[in-house]
């Protein structure tokens, strides 16, 4: 349901705002592909509604959890120095960033 937004907003290096866990969370979107049969996104978060200690690192999100999505305008410059290269358990990418 998310795969063409999140893709795009890969493609266009957008912030996107999401609701996952009864949280609204900003993230930096950098991987959307598949773990097995789990269609996941893997995030840097920057913030979430709370505040509570799930900030500026990063996440995997499942799709079918994330309840809805804004992409923002606000843009951001691309690959993070560690991590996000890195794709280990992945069985299909379908966007990354570059």
């Amino acid at each position: 349901m998310w795969t063409s937004i999140i893709t795009e907003a890969i493609n266009n290096k957008q912030l996107i705002e999401l609701a996952y866990a009864q949280e609204v969370r900003l993230v930096k979107p950098h991987v959307l592909g598949c773990k097995n049969t789990k269609l996941e996104l893997l995030a840097w978060q920057l913030k979430n509604s709370s505040e509570v200690a799930l900030t500026n690192d990063w996440r995997t999100f499942e799709l079918q959890k994330i309840t809805n999505i804004v992409v923002k305008t606000q843009t951001f410059l691309g690959m993070r120095a560690t991590k996000s290269n890195a794709h280990p358990g992945w069985t299909q990418i379908i966007a990354k960033i570059s």
